[in-house]
Parts: C-alpha cells; sequence; structure tokens
C-alpha cells in the first residue's frame, strides 16, 4: 500500500467517525434516567415509612422529593435538548474553535489530505535528490558516488524516516482525537444520568473527564 493510499484511507476513517449519529443512545439515557429517578423518589419513600418522627420525616421526605423533581428536570433536559447546546455546540465546537486557529482543519481532521500532499512532495524532493547523486552511475560508479555524497545520503535517509514517524504519529493524533470524541458525544445520554445518586455520580464525573481529555487532543494534536 502506498503512502497516498493509507493516508486516503486516514481520512476515510475520519469522515466515517463524523458521520456516526450522535442521537444512537439518547433513548436509552432518556429512559435510564426516568428509571432512576423512580428508584431515588423509592428508596426516600421507603425510608421515610420506615423512619421514626413521621411529621418530621415527611417534611424531610418532601424537600428531598422536591430537589429529586429539580435535579430531574435540569439532567432531563441536559439529555434531551441542552446536550446538544451544552457539549455538542457549546464544549467540543469551543475545542474545535481552538485547534483550528492553531492549525486550519485540525478540528476536523479535515487537513489530512493537505498533510498527504506535503509529505510527498518532501519524499519526491528526497528521491530527485538522490536520482541526481546516481545519476549517470553504474557499478563501481555507483560506490564512488556514494562514498563521495555519504554524508548528504545519510542526512536525506534520515530525513525521510524522521518525517514518516512524525505524519504516523500526528495522523494517528488525529484520527484518535476524531474518533475519541465522538464515541464520548454518543455515550453521553446513558453516562449523565447516573448523576442523580451521590453513590453513583463518579460514572458521570468519569465521562466527562473522557469526553474534556479527548477533547483536548484535538489541540495538542497541532504539528
Amino acid at each position: 500500500m502506498s503512502i497516498a493510499e493509507s493516508m486516503a484511507r486516514a481520512q476515510a476513517a475520519v469522515d466515517a467517525a463524523m458521520n456516526i449519529p450522535l442521537d444512537t443512545l439518547h433513548t436509552d439515557g432518556v429512559a435510564l434516567l426516568g428509571l432512576l429517578a423512580t428508584i431515588s423518589v423509592a428508596v426516600m419513600g421507603y425510608k421515610t415509612m420506615f423512619a421514626q418522627g413521621a411529621s418530621g420525616n415527611l417534611n424531610a421526605f418532601g424537600a428531598r422529593v422536591l430537589l429529586t423533581v429539580i435535579a430531574l428536570l435540569a439532567l432531563w433536559w441536559l439529555v434531551n435538548d441542552g446536550y446538544s447546546e451544552v457539549f455538542v455546540r457549546g464544549l467540543d465546537a469551543s475545542f474545535v474553535q481552538i485547534a483550528e486557529k492553531l492549525m486550519p482543519g485540525a478540528g476536523t481532521g479535515s487537513h489530512l489530505g493537505a498533510a498527504a500532499e506535503i509529505f510527498m512532495n518532501v519524499y519526491n524532493s528526497i528521491g530527485a535528490a538522490l536520482n541526481r547523486v546516481y545519476e549517470g552511475s553504474w557499478g563501481l560508479g555507483v560506490l564512488t558516488a556514494t562514498a563521495k555524497n555519504l554524508p548528504a545520503i545519510l542526512c536525506m535517509l534520515f530525513s525521510m524516516m524522521v518525517i514518516i514517524f512524525s505524519m504516523m504519529a500526528y495522523m494517528s493524533m488525529q484520527i484518535i482525537s476524531v474518533i475519541l470524541v465522538k464515541l464520548a458525544l454518543i455515550i453521553g445520554p446513558i453516562f449523565l444520568p447516573w448523576a442523580l445518586f451521590n453513590q453513583t455520580s463518579f460514572l458521570t464525573a468519569g465521562w466527562l473527564r473522557f469526553f474534556l481529555s479527548a477533547s483536548l487532543y484535538k489541540v495538542l494534536g497541532k504539528p
């Protein structure tokens, strides 16, 4: 497989990741939110029924239910309409904008084709330079030309290796950033509802850390 074909496949992988629908788990997230809210209210009611001091506990129960309803409404908005506003057009778009300012195209990976073109231009330039070194040389002439231009040849080969590894690392960083952010946005609706419980809120916090870390790849992945 040629370098150009590898670059084209990398670009195709990025494009495919960008086209994955974000609402894949949206319905599941809404259903999970309703289930967790029901469990939360049921557990509070169960504790109130078997607790002493019924009147004070009923007041406390009412206050807790009110807080749960407020949290439920906030999370319901966040899982539904607010999801795109806060995470897609908000946080993710902000990271894309920062990456675009540092390197045009870095936010979406659309510049991989341009990077491939730059790489091929450098590759062809080094190939042309080597052809000039060995032009008209045959047999012992090749050994003589190699001996006379050994430092230049070694520098060109070293430069080519550096370019190859740099491009591989750069492509990997860009592809990973797009796929991880897309994955985080897809699974977000089923992680947000767990914020209803203190005992499970670490799941929501962990997802948010994952999302922010993946988004930072778009900034840190600039050349």
